[in-house]
């Protein structure tokens, strides 16, 4: 083929192209690209976005996030680290599945949430114990204060009858 023959539009790599002139399928006649896709083409789009948020949504773990958009791990936080409105819809519906989640905690065992949110402890036996003493000791101290009322009371009131029998 001659020079006149060849596409010659410059490539990619910076040298001419080699594809005959009237039928290259990378070029039209005037050397400009066609409308040709080259390359891989990439995974993020809508639809595995949609995937990603509606597993977060669930309150799946980030890996299972990536799973459910068919995407590694490391381009989910690839995407996380580059594309800020794509790391703002994750986090937006994972703050929701958190929320929901520890509200269905809550209901079905208050000290799920202790334990997670305030790094509480379940007592050990020998501390219920001791507070199962100290209430103990509680009630009798509030049964020996009311007993004593009740006595003063009492007093009271049979020497305020005395003085009506006396007055009378």
């Amino acid at each position: 083929m001659t020079d006149k023959e060849i596409c010659g539009a410059e490539t990619s790599s910076g040298g001419k192209c080699q594809n005959p002139a009237k039928s290259c399928p990378w070029h039209d006649e005037n050397g400009e690209r066609t409308d040709v896709e080259t390359g891989r083409k990439g995974k993020y789009n809508e639809e595995t976005v949609e995937a990603i948020v509606e597993a977060a949504k669930e309150g799946l773990p980030l890996r299972s996030c990536a799973r459910a958009g068919n995407i590694d791990e490391s381009t989910f936080y690839a995407w996380m680290d580059e594309k800020e409105e794509f790391s703002e819809r994750v986090k937006e519906a994972r703050t929701k599945a958190e929320m929901k989640l520890a509200k269905q905690a809550r209901k079905k065992d208050p000290r799920y949430i202790l334990t997670r949110s305030f790094n509480w402890d379940k007592p050990s036996a020998d501390t219920q114990v001791n507070v199962n003493n100290r209430l103990a000791q509680k009630q009798s101290q509030g049964l020996k204060v009311n007993l004593q009322k009740n006595v003063v009371a009492a007093r009271e009131s049979e020497e305020s009858e005395e003085k009506e029998q006396d007055s009378e």
